[in-house]
């Protein structure tokens, strides 16, 4: 009897074993059912992807010696050297002197197939032997290179040089009168005339010799006295007869020397009626510590009284009392203010004056 059991458990397990595994296949082979078949291989994977890829000649493009106000000219040899197509998107320069555009056809290019870019540069430097150095930048499909940079180069020939290139007056006193030589020379041997000077004017006097024809001029600059210790930037504009360079620009800067600063440079009187007083402190400084012994105030805008004086204790401190016209009712006004000390060669310091003036709106011209 225990054999029998024994051999009845093994036989029970045996059998359940072999469910067991009967249902684990039909499970899988019902799963695969479901599924479908599996391919052998993915569709197109024995295929590889096409791209397109741009290459350039030459890398960097130099137009070579360009006359300034002249077109200098190169080209751009654009292939595609992938194995789909290349598209051109578009082609975009740093500034308005180069210009580079591709013709309509030219902006599909196949596998293997080559397009010539068109490239115009115009230097504007004045300078002879400068490089005038920019940039276009062309846009297309390439993955790897969506945006390729181009240098585009010229070196600058002029037909008339301007030495000193700028004219740079430095520490100017108030009152003081100061001159320079301009030399006009012609880079190409040509002869010229000097039709006339432009940009300068006021402090600035120029001497030059408008009947002579030569290749080589000089322009006597004279500046000052200023009018106000401000700085002053102009630009001269010299038109000659010479037929590579018509027209030349020359910078003039004048630095002036303060002696006499004051803060603040801009008083607010805020709202005040027509016939008051307002009072304001100012500062002021000298550059070599002297004290301001003095101060004359001209409101140049505006018929104004002003009285001035200095703070008790601080002599570069003072009080400028403003009264404000009877006349100017219901009005803003802003005027320069021009303060003149004892020291010597400082001149005005201009400030600003800011005020509104209440009262009645002062009546219109013609009005009843």
């Amino acid at each position: 009897m225990i054999q029998v059991r024994r051999n009845g458990r093994c036989a029970m397990s045996v059998l359940w074993l072999t469910v067991l595994v009967w249902g684990t296949g039909l499970a899988t082979a019902w799963g695969q059912e479901q599924k479908g078949p599996e391919p052998s291989q993915k569709a197109g994977q024995d295929e590889p992807q096409r791209w397109p890829r741009i290459e350039i000649e030459p890398k960097s493009l130099n137009v070579g010696e360009v006359f300034v106000g002249e077109d200098g000219k190169g080209e751009i040899k654009i292939r595609n050297t992938g194995d789909a197509e290349l598209q051109i998107l578009k082609v975009r320069s740093s500034c308005g002197c180069t210009a580079a555009k591709l013709k309509a056809a030219d902006h599909r290019i196949p596998p293997g197939g080559e397009v010539t870019l068109p490239v115009t540069m115009k230097p504007s430097k004045i300078r002879q032997g400068d490089r005038f150095v920019k940039s276009i930048t062309i846009m297309s499909n390439d993955p790897l290179q969506p945006a390729l940079p181009v240098r585009v180069e010229a070196q600058v020939k002029v037909g008339v040089d301007a030495i000193p290139y700028s004219l740079i007056f430095k520490k100017m006193q108030y009152g003081e009168v100061r001159g320079q030589e301009l030399k006009l020379k012609s880079m190409t041997g040509e002869a010229f005339k000097i039709t006339g000077i432009q940009g300068g004017s006021g402090p600035v006097v120029l001497g030059y010799d408008r009947a002579l024809e030569a290749t080589e001029h000089t322009v006597n600059v004279s500046v000052g006295p200023m009018p106000d210790p401000n700085n002053m930037h102009l630009r001269l504009q010299i038109n000659t007869t010479h037929s590579k360079m018509p027209t030349l620009h020359v910078p003039l800067l004048v630095e002036v020397e303060k002696l006499v600063t004051v803060s603040p440079p801009y008083l607010n009187l805020g709202r005040n009626e027509a016939g008051s007083m307002v009072e304001r402190k100012v500062k002021f400084t000298t550059k070599d510590g002297q004290p301001i012994e003095s101060v004359n105030v001209e409101v140049t805008r505006y018929p104004m009284d002003v009285e001035a004086h200095p703070v008790e204790g601080s002599p570069n401190e003072w009080i400028l009392g403003f009264k404000i016209p009877e006349e100017m009712e219901a009005r803003k006004l802003i005027s320069p203010v021009l303060l003149t000390t004892n020291v010597d060669k400082a001149g005005p310091v201009k400030i600003t004056l800011s005020v509104t003036v209440t009262g009645p709106a002062a009546a219109e011209p013609g009005g009843a």
